[in-house]
This record gives C-alpha cells, structure tokens and sequence, in this order.
C-alpha cells in the first residue's frame, strides 16, 4: 500500500459521487423535459456499482491504517 493509495481513496469517492450526482440530474431534466431516460439512465448502474467497490476499498485501507496505529478510522462511508 503506498502513499498515493490512501491520498487517492477519498478522492475517487468524491468524484463518483460528483458523477452520480451529475447523472442523476441529467436523467432529471431528460423526465422533465419529456425525454426518454434509458439512455441516460443506462450510465447510472456502473457508475454506483464502481461506487459502492471505492467506497469498500477506501473503508479496507482505513481500517488498515487505524488498526496499525491505534487510530479512530481517517474515513467515514457514506453508506453503512
């Protein structure tokens, strides 16, 4: 595990959740607008699947840093 993991792991679920948010807006306005929503629908799965699979690995490395050094978990997951 390097440094560049643990100052990347937040970050990445910062951005998917920019991501998710961005999408989910855009299906809104499709549903607003009267538009079809498969196609922007269609984006949202993978997006929340990469989600959850960040979110687990930014959880697994605090645990590894907080059970090393006796420390209350950096990280908080946003989904328990």
């Amino acid at each position: 595990m390097t440094q560049k993991h643990l100052a990347q792991a937040p970050k990445h679920v910062a951005l998917g959740e920019k991501h998710i948010a961005r999408q989910r807006e855009i299906v809104s306005e499709f549903e607003r607008d009267g538009h079809q929503t498969i196609q922007a629908r269609d984006p949202l799965k993978p997006f929340e699947d990469t989600q959850v699979e960040d979110i687990a690995y930014r959880d697994q490395l605090d645990k590894r840093i907080s059970g090393r050094w006796g420390e209350q978990p950096a990280f908080r997951s946003e989904r328990k």
